[in-house]
Parts: C-alpha cells; sequence; structure tokens
C-alpha cells in the first residue's frame, strides 16, 4: 500500500486575507471522493488560500493549505510513506513548526508527547494506512466531521458545501442568534459536528472516533490567595517564556482596560519581552483611553485603530464584493456577523506581522467569578438561564424558553458528567473554560491560528487545569486575577482600568458590596431583567441596511419558520440574523428540524 504526495497544488495567484487548514475525505464512504475534494477546494479557493500539499493512498486524499499570512511550513513528509502536518500554534521543545515537527516525529508515541507541548493546534499524523487527527488538551481550534460521508476539515463551508442535502438545525440555529456562536459539539447543519474536546479520529479502512476520559476538575487547592496566585504568575511565566522564546520574543498583543490583557501584558514585561501593542475603538472608549494613558506613562508604543474610521464610502459594488469576502474570511457565519466592514482582516495583518505570535488575552475570567455565581451549590439549568439569556421578540411556534435553556443544560450535564441537579459550587468553574468559551473562542482562534500563529497563554491547558483548582471564594469581585497582576508587574497593576480603580490592591467596598447583591439574584431574575431590557435596549444593525436588503431574502422561509413573522425584519437585520440568512441562502436551506 503506497502514498502519493502531490505538492505544491496550487488554487491561483490570489492572495488575500484569508486562512489555511485541511480537508480530508476518506475514500471507503459514502461521500463520492472527486465531488467532495472539487467542492471543498473551491471554498478554500474562494478565500483566497496559498498553494497547498495534497496526500492520497487506497483509503483517503488529504490536503493541507499553509497559512496565509506566514511562510513557514508545518508539513513534514518523514519518508515516503509517513508525513505530519499542523494547522495551528505548536511549541515543542522550544521549537516552531517544522523543527516542532522533526523531533515530535522521532517520538515513540506521538499522543503522549503532544501532551507535553504548548499552544493550541490540529496535529494530523498519515501514513499508508491510514490518517489520525490529534489535538491540544483544551480543543478549542475547530474541526469539524460529517461522520456518516467520511468528511473532515477546519472549514465549516468546506464540509457544509459537500453535502447533497443541508438541514438547519433549530435549537443551535437559536444559539448562534442569540449567542453569536453554538454550544458544545453540534453546529447549526444536522450531519456536521464538532469534535469534543481530547477527542481523537482515525481514518483507516473505516474510521474510529476515540473518546478519551474527560480532564478532571481538581480539588481546591490549599494556601493564602496570595500564595496561590503566585504560584499561577510562576505557571503562566512559564509557559510564555517556553512560548515566546520560539518567536524569538517577536509578539503582538491587543491591549483593553481590563483585567486579561493587562494580566498577559504584564507576565510579558515579567519576562523580558515587549510585545507590539494595539488597541481598538473610538478615541473617547475607554479601552482606548486606558491603553494610551499606560503607554505613554511606560514608553510604549501603542497602534490605534479606529475601526469606525476604516468604514470609508463605497460603492454598491465594492459593498457586495466586500460582504461576501467577510462571508468566506469568517466560514460561514460569525459572532458580529458578515455584514460589517473587513476591519478584522486589517487588525489580524497587523496582528501577525514580521513573523510575530499574536497573544491574546482570552480566558482569563477562569480565574475571576465570571457567571457571578454566589458561594453555594447551583444547578447547569441555574447556570443556562443567568447566562445564556435570551432576549424578546422571538415569537416562532417552534421555540420555548424553557426548553432552550433546558438543553443548554443537557450540553453542560453531558460534558462535565454530571446528572441533572445540584452541582457543587466548585464543580460548576469548570463550564467556562471547557463549555462556554472553547464554543466562544473556536472561531476567533481558529481564524487567527489559520493566517497567522496565535496563543492565549490563560486558555493554555495547565493554566486552565491551575485555575480549576483555586477556591471560588478567591475569585470573587476579580481580586485573585488582580492579585496575579500585581504579583507579575506592580506598576502596571497600579494603573488605573475600565472599571474606576486600579489592581493593585482589592476592589473599593462599594463595588464589593453591589457584586455581592448582584450574586444573590436569582437565575430567573436574572433572564426576566435581561428579557425586559431587550425590549428597549439598541440593537446592532448591519452596515449599510439598503444594500443588505438586495442580498437578503426577507421574505426567507426558513427564517420565518425560526423567529416568526412579527419580528420578520428586525431579526433578518440584526448582526447575526443577517448572516445566518445569507448562509441559509448560500447554502440553499429549504428544511429546519
Amino acid at each position: 500500500m503506497s502514498v502519493a504526495f502531490v505538492k505544491s497544488f496550487s488554487f491561483d495567484d490570489r492572495q488575500r486575507d484569508i486562512m489555511g487548514g485541511f480537508i480530508l475525505v476518506h475514500r471507503d464512504h459514502d461521500a463520492p471522493v472527486a465531488r467532495v475534494l472539487g467542492v471543498a477546494l473551491d471554498v478554500f479557493r474562494g478565500m483566497g488560500s496559498p498553494q497547498g500539499i495534497k496526500v492520497e493512498s487506497s483509503n483517503y486524499v488529504f490536503c493541507y493549505i499553509p497559512k496565509s499570512l506566514d511562510s513557514r511550513n508545518q508539513f513534514l513528509q518523514i519518508d515516503e510513506h509517513r508525513f505530519l502536518a499542523c494547522v495551528g500554534t505548536l511549541v515543542y521543545r522550544a521549537s516552531l513548526g517544522l523543527q516542532a515537527l522533526e523531533q515530535l516525529a522521532k517520538a515513540p508515541d506521538l499522543a503522549t508527547e503532544l501532551a507535553k507541548c504548548r499552544g493550541h493546534f490540529v496535529v494530523i499524523e498519515g501514513g499508508a494506512e491510514g490518517v489520525r487527527i490529534l489535538r491540544d488538551p483544551c480543543g478549542a481550534i475547530e474541526v469539524f466531521a460529517d461522520p456518516e460521508r467520511g468528511v473532515f476539515s477546519t472549514s465549516f463551508l468546506a464540509v457544509a458545501r459537500s453535502m447533497p442535502r443541508r438541514v438547519l438545525r433549530r435549537h443551535e440555529a437559536y444559539e448562534y442568534l442569540f449567542h453569536g456562536h453554538t454550544l458544545g459539539t453540534e453546529t447549526i447543519l444536522h450531519g456536521i459536528r464538532r469534535l469534543d474536546e481530547g477527542e481523537q479520529v482515525t481514518v483507516r479502512k473505516t474510521i474510529s472516533f476515540v473518546e478519551p476520559p474527560r480532564w478532571p476538575v481538581p480539588e481546591p487547592a490549599s494556601g493564602s490567595r496570595r500564595a496561590l496566585a503566585g504560584q499561577a504568575v510562576e505557571n503562566l511565566s512559564q509557559s510564555m517564556h517556553e512560548v515566546l522564546n520560539a518567536f524569538d520574543g517577536r509578539a503582538s498583543l491587543a491591549l483593553s482596560g481590563g483585567y486579561d490583557t493587562r494580566l498577559v501584558l504584564a507576565l510579558a514585561r515579567r519576562i523580558g519581552v515587549s510585545p507590539e501593542l494595539f488597541v481598538y475603538g473610538q478615541a473617547n472608549s475607554s479601552d482606548v483611553v486606558v491603553a494610551k494613558y499606560i503607554s505613554e506613562r511606560e514608553g510604549l508604543e501603542l497602534n490605534h485603530i479606529d475601526k469606525s474610521l476604516i468604514e470609508e464610502k463605497v460603492s454598491e459594488r465594492q459593498y457586495n464584493d466586500i460582504i461576501l469576502k467577510n462571508y468566506y474570511f469568517a466560514d460561514g457565519v460569525i459572532y458580529g456577523g458578515i455584514f460589517i466592514p473587513p476591519v478584522e482582516m486589517v487588525a489580524q495583518a497587523l496582528r501577525h506581522r514580521n513573523g510575530a505570535v499574536a497573544l491574546h488575552g482570552g480566558g482569563g475570567e477562569v480565574y475571576r467569578n465570571f457567571f457571578g455565581l454566589p458561594n453555594r451549590a447551583t444547578s447547569t439549568k441555574d447556570i443556562s438561564k443567568l447566562f445564556y439569556r435570551v432576549p424578546a421578540g422571538i415569537k416562532s411556534p417552534g421555540f420555548a424558553i424553557n426548553k432552550y435553556t433546558d438543553r443548554i443544560a443537557e450540553k453542560m450535564d453531558l460534558l462535565l458528567g454530571t446528572k441533572p441537579g445540584r452541582i457543587d459550587r466548585h464543580l460548576a468553574e469548570a463550564i467556562y473554560p471547557r463549555f462556554r468559551y472553547r464554543s466562544w473562542i473556536g472561531k476567533e482562534l481558529s481564524l487567527n491560528t489559520r493566517a497567522g500563529y496565535c496563543y492565549l497563554p490563560l486558555f493554555d491547558s495547565n493554566s486552565v487545569q491551575l485555575a480549576l483548582s483555586i477556591p471560588a471564594g478567591f475569585k470573587d469581585h476579580g481580586n485573585f486575577e488582580a492579585e496575579m497582576i500585581n504579583i507579575a508587574d506592580p506598576v502596571l497593576a497600579g494603573y488605573p482600568s475600565n472599571y474606576g480603580y486600579n489592581f493593585s490592591k482589592n476592589v473599593p467596598m462599594r463595588q464589593s458590596i453591589k457584586g455581592w447583591i448582584l450574586q444573590q439574584r436569582p437565575a430567573w431574575l436574572r433572564q426576566l431583567s435581561f428579557r425586559l431590557a431587550s425590549l428597549s435596549g439598541a440593537e446592532a444593525r448591519v452596515w449599510h441596511e439598503d444594500w443588505a436588503s438586495k442580498l437578503l431574502r426577507l421574505d426567507c422561509p426558513v427564517m420565518r419558520d425560526l423567529i416568526g413573522a412579527a419580528d420578520l425584519r428586525r431579526n433578518i437585520f440584526s448582526r447575526t440574523g443577517s448572516n445566518l440568512t445569507f448562509l441559509i441562502q448560500d447554502l440553499n436551506i429549504t428544511e429546519i428540524l
């Protein structure tokens, strides 16, 4: 049995702001290989992908598309039969890219060695007999699977376009409309799912899915808040040092006025790295005001990107091209929608320039009481109601708010391995990083790592496990994360924040009391308050609604079924509603279940 390596197949000479990834098709399945590959590669062509590498064997066909904004190769042909490929950011023994893969190729047990790697990645190990897909423990980079037809890809659109028939998932469509992403492993289409955290796939003569044991939630650690914060800072410093060494200290960071990016900057400075700083927003926004205040007093160069100024005048034809480009860039649907100016593509190119790794403060909420839970037993149903809040205005007979939040609670129970009912307050801490954040960051992380290198030190698996061991009470009001910032860099901690106070000590008593009162509100009251506020609150609308109306079917039957006729136009012109309508039209979806 042999493997054929077809190197340097190319799409065309276009180099747009797009993403790399892979497409894998099993030969002994229902999907016609030639058609699936053709359709999937058309999607990557629409993204403007650079040249790729194709591998064929009697059991599979694999196509690898490298990063669009970084020339460092992450495909290794080990010999005439075997290869290793990587999507994302993988650092192993202080090596990156091809050098890291060369070292991993010598390991007797690849899966064991991957547990020692840093970063967020998907590794594909291939040979004459088959292919294996493995990922980092957090598993946030999205890999989409159509198990029935044996199709796998980092691109949702590639898998969706290759299906002969597309059916919308009702519940997941609501999740996207309300929250900008779907939760758990399900996507908005029947037949396509995301691989779960830690899930492995082997494609040989047959396909097998291996789901390792769930991460254990560690017991609460003993020690003072100061001691545990110091331990967390040391752990994070070691991880960041290992990763940033592989990039020779070249890094970028978007600085805001909150906790998380301040912590990442403090950690970087602690290990002697000064990342290139960016801030996004209008000149009078709190993020920009705080970031400029810090950079001016510390003598740091700050790149201010006012996204509102990028909304230059365009013609209708240019507008149509931008929306289509956004659609491919988003790989279908994205938080914030596609009917917006193409500002993120501009920002992404700047973050990755000069081969820098884009640092991201996401995931730091794991060091705070993100859900605002009181320090007592709770339930997944309560967490679902208090966090996954539903706006008023959905009048469809197919929607019931209790049924909706109960389904989300079922997904949480499945992840934790718990039964419906009360759960320990400490166990509830795992829901944020392993359920909420993983679902939310998957899209953003995937988009960034397909273009260049990206690293979320606060969402590194070691960091998450350590954070889950912190007693829940220490995290109230942001005091634990503030302690970490103060330990890592006392000078940075002393500067003001978006919250009206600095991070050099506990939050002021007034904010502490207010936070405690908010924590005591029952879940049903928080849900009701949100629904009432949504009736009068301002809603983000699409860019150039008059032109958008020519691209969208305002009488879309599937959307009418989903949200009802009463507020059909308002929902279609919301950010997520317009994006979903565009996707329904593009994929010719006529059914919803």
